[in-house]
């Protein structure tokens, strides 16, 4: 087994004793992966709520707390580790619950137990994998922000086409803004210094026409909300298209008011002591005339001096003084601030080197060497070079400086220098991350992609390949293009507006055209950047579940024919049962009758009582023909799909020349049984056996509320008593065979119509058969 450096630890509950030893060894011999086992679910939540655990195996069905239920315990506690539940329970509504309750995966247990613990030991490495992933992006974002601010340093971003200026929250902070405003470039511009306002213009104007590269351009600011001046530094690289136009750019800002300050200050106290070093010079020169005077120009000196000191000691960086020597090498002749804490030497100990090249870096003396040597009077210059300290350690340094000729003839050099290695370090961590979420994001098993105002700004490989385009045509394309036509378009994005304004993303399964006209049923992921600004940008994942949702509805078809097949063989037994019954007992009994007058008749001999035998015998054979009859006709009922019929024709089929009809349901058709005919055959039968004074019937229909659809057969005959209503259903029932009503029953019930009787007695029968919503319809 290969042996990992950083496994995923692996959590599994099951109150199986067995199958947490089978499990555990299966998941840690597929390698990458540490088990730890419980079979208490109330042990298993306070071990998932420690956080050690980059996943969770759980069974469903455990005495003292299912699966799911553990689930929700988890989620309501606020943990977002993967959950995976592990099962012998195959019912749906097992499977959406868990899934509904927070559940990232769902596997059966069964089958062939090789290919089952692979098939969650991928699973496992797949969640575990995403969530480590996931955590690895937030601590860099963390880490980013905490950077920029502790560096005074922000990032901004400019879309040339839009003229949509996008900050980091430090550039807000230092601009004194409202981070739920961005600012248009024509309102930054208009928070510059207004005698910077035209050079930082012109920096931004002039790179963009002369197709440079970047620029960098230092300026002030009058901050939005107190009016505070603040020293800028500014850097922008552009971005371009394929045909080399600059589609955006990119930048950050650095707020070195303090080094700024810090610096005029210096210049200020230098000019100072200029001053004082020449008024020195012209007390010198009147020393023999007063020594007063020169006392008093001493106290002076000494006073300023004090104020310089305090003023560098106050810094926490370093401040410093060369002068050019004839060596052609600048000589420190003074430095002060934190020289110990960043060089690891004393004041004192930096002096006696006498020059800079004992410290820097022997990489970065081409550097030190022309931003100093090459240096004229009367400019300045910044740049980053490393230092070797004391300790041998490296550190990096920003370094000012400004070279100006003395008076006397001197070139010197004097400026600062700003410890910047945390930033450095922070810049070189950002990159990092940045390199692993651009390697997580090609690398990805899911479609993923990120858009702006509709538009897509960057895909994945494998989004392109789910949707059969490459990456340049997707780019710069709106995300209607994705949908196969506007109706599932504006539904998705109805359905994601609505779930993000409750749980600040959106999951959905719709439907997406690929390049080639082929359509894919995919679940959708959204999550806006700011839930409360969409134009700010949303990042989607795109998963292709087409042959798992050709998998449900090949389920639900078999569903149905299975429901239909069992309904069907639920059908043909009842037949099959009464069948036997009527077989074995009525014609039974009917032959008994028959035997047994033949019998006395021939016991007897022939006589004049011969003839009411023979009747008795005809009879009964005439009786065991009926049900003869009414067994093939209950044999065929069913066999057949249910069809369309128009009522008004099964009446015309019905009608005895003996009793007339009133049919009022010429445009009224149902959905039933084709054997829908012998109903209304046996209807009108029963009138002319039963309704006795009967002279006519009467057919017609009620639309009822609930769009149900009464149908009534009435006559005026003798009616029917009430204990009987109930009772002229059940078979055996009645002064013929008692079948006709029951055989009616059986018909209509195929097609979910019932019949009841609700005549008065003495006013004539009445059939009402009430016809579900659906199952018929009135022509027009």
């Amino acid at each position: 087994m290969q042996t990992v450096t950083n496994p995923y630890r692996i959590l599994y509950v099951d109150d199986e004793e067995g199958l947490l030893d089978i499990g555990r060894f299966y998941l840690e011999q597929a390698g990458g992966i540490t088990v730890d086992v419980t079979a208490s679910p109330h042990e298993a939540l306070h071990m998932i709520l420690s956080g050690r655990y980059d996943a969770v195996v759980s069974d469903y069905q455990m005495p003292e707390m299912n699966g799911i239920e553990l689930l929700k315990r988890v989620r309501e506690a606020g943990s977002r580790v993967p959950f995976i539940i592990f099962t012998g329970k195959g019912r749906e509504e097992v499977v959406i619950e868990a899934l509904n309750s927070g559940a990232d995966f769902y596997i059966q247990k069964g089958g062939n137990p090789g290919a089952q613990f692979a098939e969650l030991a991928n699973a496992v490495r797949q969640l575990a994998g995403r969530q480590r992933a996931e955590a690895a992006v937030r601590k860099g974002e963390e880490m980013l922000h905490k950077a920029q601010k502790l560096a005074h340093l922000g990032s901004w971003e400019f879309d040339h086409e839009s003229r949509r200026l996008i900050w980091s929250d430090e550039v807000y902070r230092i601009f004194g803004l409202d981070p739920g405003k961005p600012p248009t470039y024509e309102e930054f511009l208009a928070m510059v210094h207004p005698d910077d306002r035209a050079a930082v213009d012109a920096a931004y104007s002039t790179s963009v026409a002369e197709a440079k590269a970047g620029y960098e351009v230092k300026h002030r600011i009058i901050r939005k909300d107190t009016g505070e001046v603040r020293y800028l530094v500014e850097r922008c690289e552009h971005q371009r298209d394929e045909s080399g136009q600059i589609v955006r750019s990119v930048g950050m800002v650095h707020d070195i008011t303090e080094l700024k300050l810090a610096e005029l200050e210096l210049r200020s106290q230098h000019e100072k002591l200029q001053v004082a070093y020449e008024q020195l010079a012209v007390v010198e020169k009147e020393l023999r005339s007063s020594f007063d005077d020169l006392a008093e120009s001493q106290r002076q000196l000494q006073a300023s001096e004090e104020r310089y000191r305090r003023i560098s000691e106050s810094i926490s960086d370093v401040v410093y003084s060369c002068v050019l020597k004839h060596s052609g090498n600048y000589r420190f002749d003074w430095v002060a601030g934190a020289v110990h804490e960043i060089t690891g030497y004393t004041e004192d100990e930096i002096l006696a080197m006498r020059c800079w090249r004992k410290i820097i870096h022997p990489d970065d003396m081409p550097i030190f060497e022309r931003e100093t040597l090459r240096l004229p009077p009367g400019t300045s210059s910044l740049f980053e070079i490393r230092i070797v300290r004391r300790d041998s350690r490296v550190r990096w340094l920003r370094v000012s400086a400004n070279c100006t000729d003395t008076a006397d003839g001197e070139i010197r050099l004097y400026g600062g220098w700003q410890d910047i290695t945390d930033q450095k370090e922070a810049e070189e961590r950002l990159r990092k991350t940045a390199e692993k979420m651009e390697s997580i994001f090609r690398a990805a098993p899911t479609g993923i992609g990120m858009a702006v105002d509709g538009v897509m700004t960057e895909v994945n490989g494998r989004l392109c390949e789910i949707l059969g385009y490459t990456r340049d045509e997707l780019i710069g394309q709106h995300v209607q293009l994705l949908c196969p036509d506007d109706t599932v378009y504006e539904s998705a994005l109805q359905q994601m507006h609505a779930r993000v304004e409750v749980t600040g993303k959106c999951t959905l399964e719709t439907r997406f055209r690929r390049k080639d006209g082929a359509i894919i049923d995919v679940l959708l992921s959204i999550t806006p950047l700011d839930p409360m600004h969409f134009s700010w940008g949303v990042t989607f994942t795109v998963q292709d579940i087409t042959e798992r949702k050709a998998m449900e509805r090949e389920i639900e078809y078999h569903a149905r024919e299975l429901a239909r097949q069992t309904n069907s063989l639920a059908i043909a037994n009842r037949k099959l049962n009464l069948m036997s019954s009527i077989t074995r007992h009525d014609i039974l009994n009917q032959l008994t009758i028959l035997l047994g007058n033949l019998w006395i008749a021939e016991e007897t001999g022939a006589g004049q009582n011969i003839s009411e035998y023979l009747a008795r015998v005809k009879g009964a054979a005439g009786r065991i023909h009926r049900q003869i009859e009414f067994t093939r006709d209950y044999t065929d009922l069913g066999v057949r799909s249910p069809e369309w019929q128009r009522v008004s024709d099964l009446i015309r089929s019905a009608v005895h020349q003996d009793l007339p009809v009133d049919d009022e349901t010429r445009d009224l058709v149902i959905y039933a049984d084709p054997m829908l005919e012998t109903v209304f055959a046996n209807l009108m039968d029963n009138t002319l056996r039963h309704g006795e004074s009967a002279t006519g019937v009467r057919v017609r229909y009620r639309l009822e509320e609930n769009g149900d659809l009464t149908l009534i057969w009435e006559d005026d005959g003798v009616g029917i008593p009430v204990e009987e209503k109930e009772r002229i259903f059940q078979r055996g029932v009645g002064k013929n065979t008692g079948l006709g009503l029951f055989l009616i029953r059986e018909i209509l019930a195929i097609t979910g119509i019932n019949i009841a009787e609700t005549g008065e007695p003495g006013k004539g029968a009445r059939f009402e058969m009430l016809v579900p919503r659906g199952a018929y319809k009135i022509l027009g």
